[in-house]
């Protein structure tokens, strides 16, 4: 089964909040090694990968979860999954998840700009978007100055698993009566 979570959220920011909560997504599941993937590959062999993250444009923007799951599993994984955004809404990362995404942050900077098709699209976001051309210095500095407690205030108000739309597919027959439920 194919499952996606969405909810409205924050438009692109490129150094306000939408930045943050970014940050704030990381451990929970912007990375391989985060909560949601942990919990649904590596624990319960449910998927190959489980991902969230913040998407935004000019106006609109929105908090969205994925993952494709063995078709026994999915209302289990979607259960799972809802349970996982409930307590990271409540606590947001754990220190050492904190200190783990401020250093694999600020060291993935390096590697990210080495072919003429990334530095395409750094030119091409400070365009779209009319950023200062060191916005990304100040986005290190906005890393650098932030706290966990920042990050634990925007998980608790941009994450709303009871706002989401859920949508799966797979199996209508034999999904459908247990998603009813």
């Amino acid at each position: 089964s194919s499952v996606r979570f969405v909810h409205p959220s924050l438009p692109y920011d490129a150094l306000g909040d939408y930045y943050l909560a970014n940050l704030m997504n990381f451990n929970l599941g912007g990375t391989f090694d985060s909560r949601l993937n942990l919990k649904l590959r590596e624990e319960k062999g449910w998927t190959y990968g489980a991902f969230s993250g913040f998407d935004g444009g000019r106006e609109v923007g929105s908090f969205e979860f994925s993952g494709e799951f063995k078709g026994a599993a999915t209302i289990d994984a979607i259960t799972t999954t809802l349970e996982v955004l409930e307590a990271y809404a409540l606590t947001g990362p754990t220190q050492e998840e904190f200190q783990y995404m401020q250093n694999a942050v600020s060291q993935s900077e390096a590697l990210r700009y080495e072919t003429p098709g990334s530095k395409l699209g750094l030119l091409d976001q400070i365009l779209t978007y009319d950023l200062p051309l060191d916005y990304r210095n100040q986005q290190k500095a906005l890393l650098q100055a932030t706290d966990r407690a920042t990050l634990s205030k925007l998980a608790a108000s941009l994450l709303q698993p009871e706002n989401l739309a859920i949508i799966v597919v797979g199996d209508a027959a034999t999904l459908k009566p247990l998603l009813q439920q």
